[in-house]
């Protein structure tokens, strides 16, 4: 199972994840980062307080989550002020909300991707004394790296819709395995409780505790931070009432911004402070707002800015500037160099059978020949029209990606240097099984080719003198040949995909 989980995993990184953390590479400031802590890529500086000290590592995936686990680091520390406590979380806004509002704690970090060779990695580099989760943190990969080493775990604020029990059931001998590596599930209520029971987990390790998220303190405000707040945020002493829509989601905004209008009416000097749930949306969220009239602060703006502008965006213009000039080309190049390239081998080689001796037409043949000047010349043009895209677009591809890579961290570029030769010699080892059997497999073609022709040109002689049974054997016989030829390279050549 796990097998197939990890091929899953890493499948969906490749075509899914990977390519949408790239996008969030180029348009949110500061993801470098979380992507490289994500790839496991942590700095040793970064888990130095933690690491082989028998810490309680502390993980949750967003906001909600970090605000359950505020008040236990809290306690933690009050009680053992000595034990070390490492944080974790997935999403960016639970990483920021962390640094915010728990100093107490020795180290915070992103959560690694439950990829095999990162969450192991991750697991031996950090050695805690305990891992808890919050919520249904379960990732098979990082659970099974946690059993190996035996380090117990536990569920904190544990909670388990109907909806998700029932998904949950798909998982059989995984979920069983995760369940197995939990020591202790403290449950939000007896429902959940029941839930996580009738998943598999040991009822003796199942106890009902309640949220934590109601146990949190770190929302108490002082006079000085309040009357800093509302300078930041331009409320002056009329700023009445003052509305805050907190962690909303889309088509939220425009409803709350119908109500606030009717309320405008009545009290004029109204504010409306929104906090959506994701920050990628706030130019979805500044048009509809322009749709009602509204000008829009930040308080990022509001503040006073510190430092340069990152460049970033300017250079990201002129990369895709040039990817467009690159694309141009490949196009221009694909019709000259691939539609003009076959018109003038098919030309060439038609001049040539014409200048054949009759040794050579008896050692091609005609169906051979037929083979040559339609199908062979097509495969050709694909060929070249396949290979002009990494010739103009690869290149450039791989440079950008190094490039990046050695900006981000160079652990990350010599994962790319090393995997490049290795690449490299796979794609070379299956051209090199892979080409003897093209000729063999061209000869097949051939063959049938030739009976096909001789059979459709004597049919008259093949009804007449009942040979149809004959013929029709020795066809099968030359598409059964061809055919083991043709699945044996197949094997091989498709072991280029997935590189």
């Amino acid at each position: 199972m796990y097998i197939l989980y990890n091929i899953l995993i890493i499948l969906a990184f490749i075509i899914i994840v990977l390519p949408y953390f790239l996008y969030r590479l180029v348009k949110e400031k500061g993801f470098g980062n979380r992507f490289r802590q994500n790839m496991g890529l942590v700095r040793r500086e970064e888990i130095a307080p933690v690491a082989d000290t028998n810490c309680i590592w502390l993980h949750g995936a967003s906001v909600g989550e970090m605000v359950a686990i505020s008040p236990l680091v809290k306690e933690i520390k009050k009680i053992m002020p000595e034990r070390k406590v490492l944080v974790s979380a997935v999403t960016v806004g639970g990483y920021d909300m962390a640094r915010q509002i728990m100093p107490e704690a020795d180290a915070i970090i992103n959560f690694p991707l439950d990829l095999p060779f990162v969450a192991s990695s991750m697991v031996s580099r950090i050695r805690p004394g305990i891992f808890i989760m919050v919520e249904t943190e379960l990732w098979p990969n990082f659970l099974r790296a946690i059993r190996k080493r035996n380090i117990p775990a536990m569920m904190m604020n544990g909670r388990i819709s109907e909806k998700s029990a029932k998904n949950y059931r798909y998982l059989s001998g995984l979920l069983r395995d995760m369940l197995n590596t939990i020591n202790l599930f403290c449950m939000q209520s007896s429902i959940d409780a029941k839930f996580i029971t009738q998943l598999g987990a040991d009822p003796e390790k199942i106890i009902v505790t309640g949220n934590t998220k109601f146990d949190q303190t770190y929302a108490e405000v002082s006079p000085e931070d309040l009357a800093t707040y509302k300078t930041e945020l331009g409320l002056g002493e009329d700023a009445y009432p003052v509305i805050v829509a907190g962690s909303t989601h889309r088509t939220e905004e425009e409803a709350v911004l119908t109500s606030f209008t009717a309320l405008r009416k009545k009290y004029p000097h109204a504010r409306l402070i929104i906090a959506p749930r994701k920050l990628n949306r706030i130019e979805e969220i500044k048009k509809v707002n322009a749709k009602f009239g509204y000008e829009m602060g930040f308080r990022s703006k509001l503040k006073e800015m510190e430092g340069m502008r990152p460049e970033f965006p300017v250079l990201m213009l002129l990369l895709a500037f040039i990817a467009l000039l690159f694309g141009r080309t490949y196009a221009r190049l694909i019709a000259v160099g691939g539609q003009g390239f076959g018109a003038e081998l098919r030309r060439a080689e038609f001049e040539k059978v014409q200048q054949f001796s009759f040794l050579n037409m008896d050692h091609f043949r005609s169906s051979g020949l037929i083979t040559r000047l339609t199908g062979d010349v097509q495969i050709i043009q694909n060929m070249i029209t396949g290979g002009i895209r990494p010739a103009t677009r690869g290149i450039l591809s791989i440079t950008i990606a190094m490039a990046f890579s050695f900006i981000l961290d160079t652990r990350l570029a010599l994962i790319f240097l090393i995997m490049l030769p290795i690449i490299g010699i796979g794609l070379f080892l299956i051209v090199r099984f892979t080409f003897p059997l093209f000729p063999k497999q061209q000869a097949g073609i051939d063959r049938l080719n030739l009976i096909i022709q001789e059979n459709l040109t004597a049919i008259q002689i093949v009804k007449a003198f009942c040979r149809e049974d004959y013929e029709e054997a020795k066809f099968l016989a030359a598409v059964s040949e061809q055919r083991k030829i043709a699945e044996k390279s197949g094997r091989i050549s498709v072991l280029n995909i997935p590189i």
